[in-house]
């Protein structure tokens, strides 16, 4: 082994989950380096925000308050919600007791002495702030831009071939974490296989900005073509009565396709006609994107001398957000088991002690799969029995004050489905 090129552990993408995972590792004593083909771009001050944003649950905005990182965040481009709804287009049916087009359901995070529910923020702004509490750990080392190519297993270490920036590298760790997301090259390279379900749909995002003040509510409708949400974001400082949101429109594909091309200004006319009516006045659109609809779950977290975590282990059906709020969980979950067995003098890169993260967090992620999974297909059945199944099931979460705070706990990331 060339002790002179080699790290205690490996991270591999310095994303939300890879970054926040070498903060975690960082009082462990072990030398840790993050490799990532790009390094971060902070988000400049006046301009419209990324189509990448989180939804930080609360427990999630304190592991990372934990980590130092919260408060690294620019607060300009944090915007906290407290209440959230989730809403049933009732159009071409009579339900018994409906009195509008929307059945509703709010809950609000008064109704439980809490201040928040959580936060909406960009990503570059999460990771950004991750990456600016590297500076003062002398048992952190960043390679970037950098690049895995290649990953060759043995007994006592791991070797990596890297390219960085066209110059081939060699390193050497005792550990492996994959967090460079859905298309992992760790993964595939340690022979990990995956379980992947299309999805009927296709996700546009849209970057509005409204003619009101800042919202404290995220929403999700459910239509029969598929869910729109709304997302607020912050309000620039200078026009605080015109307050930034991302859209969501869930779609066939060939439909999203079809909006996309339009002009902004016809995409905005077809917001407003097809949103509800509670959408906020559209002052002009910043930007579009669009990504198929996937569900992808790793056959294994773990083997000897290599881990994953976050998008590299299980991409989520994003329909509530909680795809970083899983990869936080990760984080958190991985590094308490390394801490533990490095107290305890267990060999902390093996599989059968990286196994006490595998079975927690496996299992879990696959609970919140199916709970999405619920969702996503229960609402689309249209049928007049199936919408007063929900109608009473919404009427239900809606009143019933245990459901409704176990429902509130849940979205701040305090209790599990």
């Amino acid at each position: 082994m060339d002790t002179s090129n080699y790290v205690d552990i490996a991270i591999v993408g310095g994303g939300m989950t890879g970054a926040a995972m070498a903060l975690a590792l960082s009082d462990t004593g072990l030398s840790v380096c993050v490799i990532e083909p790009r390094p971060p771009a902070s988000a400049e001050a006046g301009t419209p925000p990324d189509l990448r944003i989180s939804s930080l649950n609360q427990a999630n905005c304190d592991f990372l308050d934990r980590l130092g990182a919260f408060d690294a965040m620019d607060a300009s481009r944090i915007h906290p919600f407290t209440r959230l709804a989730v809403w049933e287009d009732l159009a071409g049916t009579t339900l018994p007791g409906a009195r509008s087009r929307w059945n509703r359901t709010i809950f609000d995070a008064s109704e439980i002495k809490a201040d928040r529910l959580g936060v909406m923020v960009e990503n570059q702004v999460i990771q950004s702030a991750l990456w600016s509490c590297f500076d003062d750990i002398d048992t952190l080392s960043c390679l970037t831009p950098a690049r895995l190519e290649r990953l060759t297993l043995g007994e006592d270490s791991v070797r990596l071939t890297l390219d960085c920036d066209g110059v081939p590298h060699d390193l050497e760790a005792g550990l492996v974490i994959g967090a460079e997301g859905a298309r992992s090259a760790v993964r595939e390279q340690a022979g990990i296989s995956i379980d992947t379900r299309p999805y009927e749909h296709k996700a546009m995002i849209v970057n509005v900005q409204t003619a009101a003040p800042t919202l404290d509510m995220t929403w999700q409708a459910f239509t029969p073509s598929g869910p729109h949400a709304l997302l607020p974001l912050f309000a620039p400082a200078d026009q605080p009565d015109k307050a930034w949101a991302s859209l969501i429109w869930y779609d066939a594909p060939a439909r999203i396709d079809a909006l996309q091309s339009l002009s902004f200004e016809a995409l905005q006319t077809e917001i407003e006609q097809t949103f509800p009516d509670e959408l906020p006045p559209i002052d002009h659109i910043s930007g579009v994107g669009s990504f198929p609809l996937v569900r992808q779950h790793a056959e294994r977290y773990v083997q000897d001398r290599v881990a994953l975590i976050g998008d590299a282990a299980h991409v989520i059906n994003p329909l509530a957000g909680q795809g970083v709020n899983l990869g936080f969980q990760d984080v958190e979950a991985l590094s308490r088991v390394i801490h533990d067995a490095l107290s305890e003098g267990r060999p902390w890169w093996r599989q059968h002690v990286l196994l006490e993260y595998a079975m927690k967090r496996k299992w879990a992620n696959q609970l919140m799969m199916s709970t999405m999974d619920a969702f996503y297909h229960g609402f689309r059945h249209q049928g007049l029995p199936f919408k007063l199944v929900r109608n009473a099931g919404l009427a239900l979460a809606g009143h019933a004050g245990f459901g409704r705070r176990r429902v509130m706990a849940y979205a701040m990331g305090l209790s599990h489905p």
